[in-house]
């Protein structure tokens, strides 16, 4: 019920992002993985939109276990990331 616009989010280059959701001056951008493992290149369109939107939100979601943190992107696991979404804590500041 919070206000905004979801949209996905490419470059001319390619690299794009799943999803990112503009609310007042919050961005959050959401790249998903159907991957047990994030690998580094995952992140590319991520670390594209960041070079732009420095103060975006970022979260890489994978099928697998592990939790971190890769620069300025969350990585976390698809149970862990809808959690946090319902509770209010990925797109809410």
């Amino acid at each position: 019920r919070l206000p905004g616009a979801l949209a996905y989010w490419r470059t001319p280059s390619g690299p794009e992002v799943d999803f990112v959701w503009h609310g007042g001056d919050r961005v959050v951008a959401i790249e998903v993985k159907a991957t047990t493992r994030w690998r580094n290149q995952d992140s590319a369109g991520l670390n594209a939109l960041l070079e732009g939107l420095p103060g975006a939100t970022c979260f890489g979601v994978h099928l697998g276990s592990e939790k971190r943190r890769h620069g300025k992107i969350d990585l976390l696991p698809l149970p862990t990331f809808l959690e946090r979404l319902y509770a209010g804590r990925v797109l809410a500041p």
